[in-house]
């Protein structure tokens, strides 16, 4: 019986070499550890104590699948990040609850597949984002409600020499959006030039508590923690306690989570881009101490089992 089994996919069978660090700290403490492709399978996890969900990056392409490995694990291990908290997060129209909280969320904007497409349809809900103070900007973001990196994103410019075309580019994805994802529910933003110019935040926690940040380039490709143009990044105060706001929504405190940040227009503002509670880097080659932090919290959970 495995202590602790990492999930990952088929693109990397052996996992993350960032969360290998951790692994190999478990390893070490004499704990039978395992990294296993999600795809093989719940009762492939059947004899792990804690499951631990991490690069399983191809589940926004398989969602019921997912879904259902998910509700099976958690019926035979103890699954981290826990069920219902992962499964609420797998879906980015989460962002609209926070925001509905009155936290600072990039402003977002749902058309679900369920509804008739149509060009109004579109017009009303760029609209609920010139209400958010969002008069005059013409540049906006095209992205499924489920899905990792880059895949399906796309800018559009609507106050460009045609409009009416770009809107057809944009009803055009959308619509190609809704046959190639499972979910097929859409998400509209605006494009915040600053997550370009002054980069994204990603602050990692690990067990409820701050750990570090790095930053990250705009529309990063999908690659493994540290090739994708990261580099370590000294977080603002104010950062931090926005992001600790963040968490403090969720019932309890995550094993990890990565609360992905953009600087707002405001002096010492920031909007909420992302929580990640499912599969994000954690990035602890980047951090010194990190991957042991990590480590301990696992090793805390696993003693809290044996009661």
């Amino acid at each position: 019986m495995a202590d602790v089994t990492f999930v990952t996919y088929d693109g990397l069978p052996l996992g993350d070499p960032d969360d290998q660090l951790t692994l190999d700290i478990l390893s070490e403490s004499g704990l039978d550890c395992a990294t296993t492709d999600w795809f093989s399978g719940a009762q492939a996890f059947k004899e792990s104590k804690i499951t631990v969900l991490r690069s399983c990056w191809n589940y926004h392409m398989h969602l019921p699948r997912f879904r259902n490995f998910l509700e099976e694990v958690a019926a035979y291990s103890h699954l981290l990040n826990p069920l219902a908290m992962v499964q609420d997060n797998l879906k980015k129209t989460y962002l609209c609850e926070l925001a509905r909280s009155g936290l600072p969320v990039c402003p977002t904007a749902v058309v679900e597949k369920r509804e008739e497409l149509s060009p109004e349809l579109l017009r009303s809900r760029l609209a609920l984002l010139f209400e958010e103070g969002l008069v005059g900007a013409g540049m906006f973001i095209v992205k499924p409600a489920v899905g990792l990196a880059t895949w399906g994103v796309k800018k559009v410019d609507l106050d460009g020499a045609d409009g009416g075309a770009a809107l057809k580019t944009m009803l055009a994805h959308i619509q190609y959006l809704r046959e190639q994802s499972p979910d097929g529910d859409v998400l509209l933003q605006p494009y915040l030039p600053q997550v370009e110019k002054e980069r994204e935040r990603a602050l990692v926690f690990i067990d409820g508590e701050y750990s570090h940040a790095v930053s990250k380039s705009a529309f990063q490709h999908l690659a493994v923690a540290g090739q994708a143009g990261e580099s370590p990044l000294q977080a603002e105060p104010a950062e931090i306690d926005l992001a600790r706001r963040v968490l403090a929504t969720l019932p309890s405190p995550p094993l990890y989570a990565r609360v992905d940040l953009v600087p707002a227009s405001a002096p010492g503002g920031a909007l909420l881009l992302e929580l990640e509670l499912t599969e994000p880097s954690l990035f602890l080659s980047m951090k010194e101490g990190s991957a042991e932090r990590f480590a301990r919290a696992i090793q805390k959970r696993l003693h809290g089992l044996r009661g």
